[in-house]
């Protein structure tokens, strides 16, 4: 009978695998040197609109786990009827094959014996199967000079079924969970306006492309000691004080920073609070977001989707979106080569539009819809 140590520790190695998947290899290790130095080969498939598979060895080489697949498909008279017969159980494949000499089988002369397997029928142990959905298997082999596995070996392997159909679960979920953050990432990383999320301490903790260009142009906006801060004092006291009142009143607040400094590049800010994330995201400890757009955050999809939601003018829609951009009522009038006064009438215009009544809260308005949709 093996060691409880020995047991405790794989099972130690299982369970950290399910967070940390280089444990699969550690893992591996330690079920090879529970079977006197067998050869181990752990394959995951994970789900999803393309599924992917890893593979985790000990003593064999790391990229043997495609080729294991494919031979033992080809090499064998094997299909995946047979798999449900090893979800909860460790045993060996001449359980499937009783009339089959190992030896004589091209699984055997293509794929085992090139690797120095002996030839004794592997252990084969299924952590899930659901549907359609490739495998999680477990293999075992013995290397050359090894006899076949004990009723004790393959009762030790047992013990450790629900430890690994439960870990390869929590994997598959976190697999998951990760493959949707890549995706929001990139969604993220492709809006023109700046997306930065804050904790309390004004660290970011998310910050998307263009917000890192920002950063990186330092303008307006830039990092001093790791926290977020504007370049000019006064932009900075506003800024913070900004911070302060959202997430302590849970209001969202529209700012605009370069008003003194920069008129013609200025940046503008929306600041919006943040719920709790849930435990375990990797932005838990965010407070706030910041969205910041500057002169060139807004396309030509920018305005035609705010033309059609709004029932704005060009016009209209072309004065929010500079006023959005960071520019002053008085340098959007100059741009678009009209009058100041026009610049207002068409300012209150939107107003009655939007449902507004203030310049600030028609800008914050625009920025949490063109967030949304702007270059996705």
């Amino acid at each position: 009978m093996f060691a409880e140590s020995k047991q405790l520790r794989m099972i130690d190695h299982i369970y950290q695998s399910a967070s940390e998947p280089t444990h699969w290899f550690e893992f591996a290790s330690e079920l090879s040197n529970a079977y006197d130095g067998a050869a181990v080969v752990v394959g995951m498939g994970l789900a999803g609109p393309e599924p992917t598979h890893h593979y985790f060895t000990a003593r064999l080489p790391v990229d043997v786990g495609p080729s294991l697949l494919s031979n033992l498909t080809t090499g064998l008279p094997f299909d995946n009827t047979f798999l449900s017969g090893f979800t909860g159980r460790f045993d060996t494949l001449d359980k499937v094959f009783p009339d089959l000499l190992l030896e004589d089988t091209d699984f055997y002369r293509n794929w085992m014996r090139p690797h120095g397997l002996a030839p004794v029928w592997p252990i084969l142990h299924v952590m899930s199967l659901r549907g359609e959905q490739a495998p999680a298997v477990l293999n075992v082999f013995r290397k050359q000079g090894g006899g076949v596995f004990t009723p004790g070996e393959l009762a030790m392997g047992n013990d450790l079924v629900p430890h690994l159909a439960r870990a390869f679960e929590i994997y598959d979920d976190l697999s998951g969970l990760h493959r949707s953050r890549r995706a929001l990432d990139e969604v993220i990383d492709r809006l023109r306006i700046g997306v930065i999320l804050v904790d309390a301490a004004r660290r970011p903790v998310l910050t998307n492309r263009s917000a890192q260009m920002m950063l990186e142009i330092g303008e307006n906006l830039g990092l001093k000691r790791g926290r977020i801060c504007a370049r000019v004092k006064s932009d900075d006291e506003l800024l913070q004080s900004t911070l302060d009142q959202v997430t302590t009143g849970n209001a969202s607040r529209a700012i605009r920073l370069g008003e003194d400094s920069a008129p013609r590049y200025g940046l503008q800010v929306l600041v919006n609070p943040l719920a709790a994330a849930p435990l375990g995201s990797q932005v838990r400890d965010a407070t706030a977001v910041l969205l910041i757009s500057g002169p060139e955050s807004f396309s030509g999809l920018s305005l035609r989707y705010l033309r059609s939601l709004y029932g704005l003018t060009a016009a209209e829609a072309e004065l929010l979106a500079q006023l959005a951009g960071g520019a002053s009522l008085e340098v959007a009038a100059e741009r678009r080569g009209v009058a100041l006064n026009t610049a207002r009438s068409q300012l209150k215009r939107t107003f009655a539009k939007t449902g507004t009544r203030s310049q600030s809260d028609v800008i914050q308005l625009v920025l949490k819809c063109i967030s949304s949709v702007n270059e996705v």
